[in-house]
Parts: structure tokens; C-alpha cells; sequence
């Protein structure tokens, strides 16, 4: 094969397929993939879509080439991009590709002291870490974070990187919840186990939170979320609901006065700033400077390493059961 891609062909059906090379104009960038990532939660959604999933989960067009998570190298630049970035090691939203390409702002450059199994988590970081901070994360707010796969694990880390306590993560998966950072202000909560308001009671003094992060994607249990919130607290919905949510609107959000806002990785400034510096690759910039000071470390997120060649095999295996795996990487060197 010339450029062997991961291609979903119909519901629930995953080839490799050769496609043509990529043709470069502009500022494009042609990059050899070294490593890309599942996004289980989108690919998935994408891939075994349910009738129930609401307008705007669009009817998939297949065949499908997915996939947003891509670490590699550049080999050949288009005509109007910088020759000089031949050679470089960059993070993309490029899919499961041997071969693709990128615009030059896209292909973001990775530091020689992070490694390419690492990086691949950049783009998963942008939106966890946008997340948090628009739904109002900082110096010691009380956040909890509702579902804990890797958006949800990134969140955590990046709550207490800012400074929130207490951090209350809540999944019904004790794998998940055992991955979580040893910090006494990180609290895992088990809500099948525990009753999950009257942890985030306790864990407040009463207070209650001032922001619940929904990264759970089940639309039934969004109106569970909004009692954890204090009067005037904030609801940020982060994830991808696979269908309609009732919500009593008088009593749930009405009586307390709080927000809830819809967070989506395209509401990222598209520039720079005073007031917002904050975009896609100034995330992914803090990003890779965190996993390279060791401040943030995503190696025990990595859950299953496989060749490319293995993933009809590993997407069969995640549509059976997503819940034993968070980082799944395909090797394509």
C-alpha cells in the first residue's frame, strides 16, 4: 500500500485502505505519521451511530476517515510554507493516516524532550484544558469532574494544576478512578458506590460546587449534575450528549440562578488576544511544556499500544466495551 488509512466503510465496520497521497497547495504540509490516538468517544459515536443521538449528530457519510490525533513528521512543504519546517517533529489534527497533510498552523511543533506517545495526547489536552477554563476553573474553586475517561483525566489534572480544590472525579469505572493523580484534594468518587452529592456536601462544607464539569456524554445524567452546583454556580458541558436531556429548568437551574454553558474544542479564540490569549496551539504549547517539566504526566493513561494494521481489531473491541481503555495508540514507524 502507498498510504494505508484506517477507514470506517459502514456502521461498525473498520478497514485498512490505500488512498491516494496527499496533493499540497498553499501552506500545506506534508507529514509521514509516527503515532495517532483513538478519540473513543467521538470515533465511536461516529462509528456506531444510534437514531437516538439528536439532529446535530450528523448522519455519517462513510467511507469515513477519522481520527484527530496525529504525531509524525513533516517530509514536504507546499508551495507557500516554510521549507525549513522539513524534518520536524509536529502534533496535528491529521487522522489515522500513514500519509496526510495539514496547514502549516495546524502541524505544531513537538519539543525534542517529549516523546511522540506522549504529544499525541495534545489535542485531547486543548479541549479538556478549554473546558475548564471557560467554565471558570482557578485558584481554589470546587470542581467536579463527571466522567473520567481521557478528557475527563486530563480536566482533573489541569483543575489541580490551576489551583481548584477540592477536585471530586466521578466515574463508575474503578479502573478509571484509580488512575487518578495521589492528591489529597483529588477525591475519586465511584457514584454506583457512593452518593455523589452528599461527597461533594462533605467535601465543601456545605458549600456545595462551584463548577461541575459534564464529560459523561449520557444526556440522562446531566440534570443529576446540577444539584452539585452552589447558588450561582456554573454547568459546563464539555462532551458530546448522545441525545436529549429533560431538565426541569424551574427547580434545577432557575432556583439557584446557575449558568450552564456548552463548551466545543471551535470556541478557542482563533487569535491571540490581551484580554483571550488562549488558542488551540497556545494550549497545546502549555500542554507539551507541562509533560516536559513533569508536571503532567499521561504515560499511566496509555492503556493499549498496537500497529496500525491491528485497528479493525481494536475499534471491534471498543465498540464491545470502551470501558478498559483511555489512551489506544497506533504505531505507524
Amino acid at each position: 500500500m502507498t498510504n494505508p488509512t484506517v477507514t470506517f466503510t459502514g456502521p461498525r465496520q473498520v478497514e485498512i485502505t490505500d488512498r491516494e497521497m496527499p496533493e499540497l497547495k498553499g501552506d500545506d504540509v506534508l507529514i509521514k505519521s509516527a503515532v495517532t490516538m483513538i478519540s473513543i468517544g467521538t470515533e465511536l459515536s461516529c462509528l456506531d451511530r444510534q437514531p437516538d443521538m439528536g439532529k446535530n449528530w450528523s448522519k455519517p457519510q462513510f467511507p469515513m476517515y477519522h481520527g484527530y490525533c496525529n504525531v509524525g513528521t513533516v517530509l514536504e512543504t507546499g508551495p507557500d510554507a516554510d521549507p525549513g519546517l522539513v524534518g520536524r517533529r509536529v502534533q496535528s489534527y491529521g487522522n489515522h493516516a500513514l500519509y496526510l497533510k495539514q496547514p502549516t498552523h495546524m502541524a505544531r511543533p513537538v519539543r525534542d524532550d517529549v516523546a511522540s506517545g506522549h504529544a499525541v495526547f495534545a489535542t485531547m489536552a486543548e479541549i479538556a484544558f478549554h473546558g475548564a477554563r471557560r467554565s471558570g476553573v482557578g485558584m481554589g474553586r470546587s470542581v467536579v469532574i463527571c466522567g473520567l475517561g481521557i478528557l475527563g483525566q486530563l480536566a482533573v489534572r489541569f483543575a489541580r494544576l490551576s489551583g481548584a480544590r477540592p477536585v471530586l472525579a466521578s466515574d463508575p469505572g474503578e479502573d478509571r478512578l484509580a488512575l487518578l493523580p495521589d492528591n489529597p484534594a483529588v477525591i475519586p468518587v465511584n457514584p454506583r458506590k457512593d452518593d455523589l452529592r452528599k461527597r461533594v456536601e462533605e467535601a465543601t462544607r456545605g458549600r456545595m460546587a462551584d463548577i461541575v464539569i459534564e464529560l459523561t456524554g449520557v444526556p440522562e445524567l446531566i440534570p443529576e449534575q446540577l444539584p452539585l452546583l452552589r447558588k450561582e454556580g456554573t454547568l459546563g458541558i464539555v462532551s458530546g450528549p448522545r441525545g436529549a436531556s429533560e431538565i426541569d429548568f424551574h427547580d434545577l437551574c432557575v432556583g439557584n440562578s446557575v449558568k450552564i454553558i456548552g463548551v466545543h474544542n471551535g470556541s478557542h479564540p482563533v487569535h491571540e488576544t490581551p484580554s483571550d490569549p488562549w488558542t488551540k496551539n497556545r494550549d497545546v504549547e502549555l500542554f507539551l511544556d507541562l509533560v516536559a517539566d513533569g508536571d503532567l504526566d499521561v504515560e499511566p493513561l496509555i492503556t493499549h499500544r498496537r500497529k496500525y494494521t491491528d485497528a479493525p481489531e481494536m475499534y471491534a473491541m471498543l465498540l464491545e466495551d470502551r470501558t478498559k481503555a483511555l489512551g489506544v495508540l497506533f504505531d505507524w514507524t
